[in-house]
């Protein structure tokens, strides 16, 4: 008998597309923008099988013609209709995703022209359309490294595992925005009220008490600002990503555009570029700015390398991991949080592009639950740090992938700022004197180089980056423009 009760569906937190979860999953990838996003546990739904099939039949096999005198084929998954998209197999793709959704046959093409890639609103090319240009493609020639899973624990049984952290950040950090503006500016106003007032403001509320504004360390010193809210030459719309070349360029990344900016030490404006593949990049939580230039971007599969021109020199590639999160080290050794079978781990690239380092879901050092892709940074030491996406306690590791110790861990609920405690890091920064610095939104807390805490630097960051004088520029929650900060040297 049909089942006509109708499928569950939920709005994508990045793009806001209308989209249906897939079914026995607990996070799917939006068939739209292409994030990967946790499917609310109000509409989950469960797998279904025809009759006649077992768990592990194949389900990668699909071929839109049916013949009517054979069993019920199986549902197509949204891996079928990506491939069957990429193939340029436009039609059989829309008819999966048709399946697959219920939607008409003109917004599953729109679906799936989307997924290939493929502007639906843009005209088709020409027949005298200038062919592309090869570019290099740089596979790694992985060779299976030392694997570290030093947690001892017995195997954990595999589950859905959410992959990647961007909608969650974005929550995430929305939130943040709304408290920040309650805890610093709200308290603020009330300076502007009149002195006789017919009632009495509290002024006891631990929650404001706590947000209390500490004076900046004495090792930091504001200099200067660039850049305001807008769309020219200059300006940011979403100012957060940022790094800082060996000439002290600096260049920022726009969250939601994909526009990349370049700037003098000073903050004069010097050119932008639009990455080829910003439609996925363009929500990109982190990019790494080599010495010589180079601008890593992780993209799926790939890691991107352009030059500060904006031309694509080549395309870090390998089919069994989607890359997350990208960090150079102190002599341009790239790192990189990736997903490989639903299992984060942290990988270190030679000279050569060959993996010679992995750290296996980093977390089981301290806990038996499974990792989600976090952030990482790497000290002049080479010494390795990782946060989780979903607990804020910071992991170090040598550079061989051992574990030393941790740091950090949740801010208590209701009390607001707690030095040493973290809300929701977003980078994990080291100056030239290996002090350590925490993004955390409300704020940026110092670490000395044994973990220890020291100071915390005033105001919501969402990125930080140093040049070789130890200037430090981060990209301001608030102001939506880059701040220049002088760094001392730790006083004798």
């Amino acid at each position: 008998m049909q089942n006509n009760t109708p499928t569950p569906t939920f709005n994508c937190p990045t793009c806001e597309a209308k989209i249906e979860p897939v079914a026995g999953m607990v996070a799917m990838k939006c068939p739209y923008c292409g994030n990967t996003i946790v499917i609310p546990e109000s509409v989950r739904t469960i797998l279904q099988y025809p009759n006649n099939a077992t768990y592990n039949a194949p389900v990668s096999s699909y071929t839109p013609s049916v013949n009517p005198s054979q069993p019920p084929e199986y549902i197509p998954s949204l891996t079928d209709v990506t491939n069957l998209a990429k193939q340029g197999k436009l039609e059989e793709a829309a008819k999966a995703y048709s399946k697959i959704t219920g939607l008409n046959a003109k917004d599953s093409m729109f679906s799936v022209q989307s997924m290939a890639g493929i502007q639906p609103q843009a005209p088709a090319p020409t027949a005298q359309a200038t062919p592309e240009v090869p570019r290099a493609r740089f596979e790694p020639q992985y060779t299976p490294p030392p694997v570290i899973n030093q947690g001892g624990y017995a195997p954990i049984p595999q589950r859905p595992v959410r992959r990647g952290r961007s909608c969650v950040s974005v929550v995430f950090q929305i939130i943040s925005v709304i408290v920040f503006i309650v805890a610093f500016i709200l308290p603020k106003l009330g300076n502007l009220l009149p002195e006789n007032l017919p009632f009495e403001i509290p002024t006891d509320i631990s929650f404001f008490s706590t947000f209390t504004e500490d004076p900046e360390p004495a090792f930091v010193k504001q200099i200067t600002s660039f850049g305001y809210k807008g769309t020219g030459p200059g300006m940011f719309e979403n100012a957060r990503v940022i790094g800082v070349d060996g000439s002290g360029n600096v260049v920022v990344a726009d969250f939601g555009t994909g526009r990349i900016q370049i700037f003098d030490a000073n903050g004069t404006y010097i050119s932008e570029f639009l990455p080829d593949d910003f439609e996925r990049t363009q929500y990109s939580s982190s990019i790494a700015v080599s010495r010589d230039g180079n601008i890593y971007i992780p993209n799926g599969t790939l890691i991107h390398v352009y030059n500060e021109n904006g031309e694509l020199l080549n395309d870090i590639s390998d089919s069994e991991r989607d890359f997350e999160y990208v960090v150079l080290g102190a002599d341009d050794v790239l790192y990189a949080v990736t997903d490989k079978d639903f299992e984060p781990t942290i990988v270190r690239f030679d000279r050569n592009g060959v993996i010679d380092l992995e750290i296996v879901n980093p977390l089981s050092n301290i806990s038996e639950d499974v990792s989600t892709n976090g952030i990482i940074g790497v000290d002049n030491f080479g010494n390795i740090y990782y946060c989780d996406a979903f607990n804020p306690v910071i992991l170090k590791f040598s550079p061989s992938g051992e574990f030393i110790g941790q740091f950090g861990g949740d801010s208590p609920a209701g009390e607001g700022y707690t030095p040493g405690k973290f809300v929701n890091p977003l980078q994990i920064e080291t100056d030239n004197q290996n002090r350590i610095y925490v993004v955390d939104f409300f704020n940026i807390q110092v670490f000395d180089t044994n973990m220890n805490y020291l100071a915390r630097i005033e105001g919501g960051y969402y990125g930080v980056a140093f040049n070789a004088q130890n200037n430090m520029y981060g990209t301001s929650t608030l102001d939506n423009n880059v701040v220049k900060f002088e760094i001392q040297p730790p006083s004798q």
